[in-house]
């Protein structure tokens, strides 16, 4: 357990798909860019900074921590998965706004809207998953009651 705690692995688990992720919404973005409202193109900047200074902090964090020769503390796992979890989920609550229904299905790669939650939501820190899991089990059921309430559409009726 102790080899997940160096830093280096922020890297292959956190910056890489990141960086993958840019890559993916950076393509998507050009072809919809022009059929984006105003608004839609600033909640874009707003997720896209968002997503670059967490991935910057998490960088900057990993360079101090080898340099220094330290393991990875319990507080970055904390904050990190707070971190992470607060974007997926305003992500998922803006999604309409990323991708509105008037872009034509075509236009858009069928798995980029997914992306945003598989690949942030591999940023936690793989070391303090086991930790986190049980956390994250007493919210699964809430997180699948709002699913289901958005789903349902309950929120647009009001």
């Amino acid at each position: 357990m102790k080899t997940f705690l160096n830093p280096k692995w922020i890297f292959p688990v956190n910056i890489a798909p990141v960086i993958l992720l840019f890559i993916l919404y950076g393509r998507d973005y050009t072809v919809i860019r022009s059929l984006l409202k105003p608004e839609a193109k600033e909640v874009w900047l707003i997720f896209a900074t968002a997503l670059l200074l967490m991935t910057i902090g998490n960088i900057l964090y990993a360079v101090m921590m080898l340099r220094k020769k330290k393991l990875l503390s319990l507080k970055y796992g904390i904050i990190s998965l707070l971190l992470h979890v607060s974007f997926v989920y305003t992500y998922l609550c803006w999604s309409e706004k990323l991708f509105p229904f008037s872009i034509p299905a075509w236009m858009i790669s069928e798995s980029t809207s997914l992306c945003g939650g598989t690949f942030a939501g591999r940023c936690f820190t793989f070391s303090y998953t086991l930790y986190f899991f049980f956390i994250l089990l007493l919210f699964l059921p809430l997180s699948i009651i709002a699913i289901l309430v958005y789903g349902a559409g309950f929120f647009n009726a009001l």
